[in-house]
């Protein structure tokens, strides 16, 4: 079991002609990601664009490729995928360093998963991608539409984002499913902000609006065990929202509270075995 730490769960942005238009954007610059995981000595991350109806999903893709390169072979990348774009125009997108599907317009809901595109799905196979379904599919009574998936294609690999998100009943039908793992990006600040809205018997994992790690981590190992969680900060969403500080407390918080209690695993192994499966598929 190694030290390192592999942060699962990070965005980048894109900015038309990748200049600087709002001071927002810098927040979502390749520079300040590398700078961020500098700080927090983690070795690698994960990168994907966050979800804005606005942008060309192409020129995305496009940017997010050059942002693998400019990450120095610490950076992986998911790529994004808008309703309205050809599969086979999102299927150019192969590099050594993209290991999937991540982000989705935010629009799409359960229909991303009930309605996937034949020749992505089979892109996605191939290629023995991963997907990550983030809150746009997994908030709220979505889960069922991911059993659905999983159940349909057990081959491949699924992450939903944030299980503070997935706070309640149907989190136990995803535990079910083999092929799913749980990613607890921002799982303090979002425990913090969303436990009222869990089921009465989940509200006790979080005290006067204090974190009780334990209590969570405990739930989690019981349900999906060690091997299928997998850590990551959501970095730096929760720092556009004037949450700076928490951000780094918690994200401190969090890495030492894991490596305390030996779950290294979650901090970078597990995250390393599901990225090494589809390196290994790309040599």
């Amino acid at each position: 079991m190694s030290e390192k730490i592999f942060d699962a769960h990070i965005h980048v942005g894109f900015c038309e002609g990748q200049v600087i238009k709002h001071e927002r954007d810098a927040f979502y610059s390749v520079d300040t990601v590398l700078k961020y995981l500098d700080v927090h000595q983690i070795q690698k991350g994960l990168v994907f664009p966050f979800p804005n109806p606005t942008i060309s999903c192409l020129k995305t893709n496009e940017y997010l490729l050059q942002a693998l390169q400019e990450g120095k072979g610490r950076l992986y990348g998911l790529i994004y995928f808008s309703w309205k774009e050809n599969p086979k125009e999102l299927a150019k997108f192969n590099h050594p360093l993209l290991i999937g599907i991540g982000e989705i317009h935010p629009s799409f809901s359960q229909r991303f998963l009930s309605e996937f595109p034949f020749e992505l799905l089979e892109i996605v196979k191939e290629r023995k991608w991963i997907l990550l379904i983030d809150s746009s599919v997994s908030f709220y009574g979505h889960p069922k539409y991911v059993v659905e998936f999983a159940k349909r294609n057990p081959d491949i690999r699924i992450i939903c984002a944030h299980f503070a998100r997935l706070f309640h009943r149907e989190i136990l039908e995803l535990s079910r499913m083999e092929n799913v793992w749980i990613d607890i990006s921002g799982i303090s600040l979002l425990l913090r902000d969303h436990y009222r809205l869990a089921p009465p018997e989940m509200r006790d994992f979080s005290l006067k609006n204090d974190i009780c790690l334990e209590r969570v981590l405990e739930y989690l190992l019981k349900h999906f065990g060690e091997k299928r969680i997998v850590w990551g900060s959501d970095f730096p969403f929760p720092r556009i929202f004037g949450k700076t500080e928490d951000v780094d407390f918690y994200i401190n918080q969090e890495i030492e509270f894991l490596k305390k209690n030996k779950l290294t695993s979650i901090l970078g192994d597990n995250m390393e075995d599901l990225v090494n499966e589809v390196v290994i598929k790309a040599l």
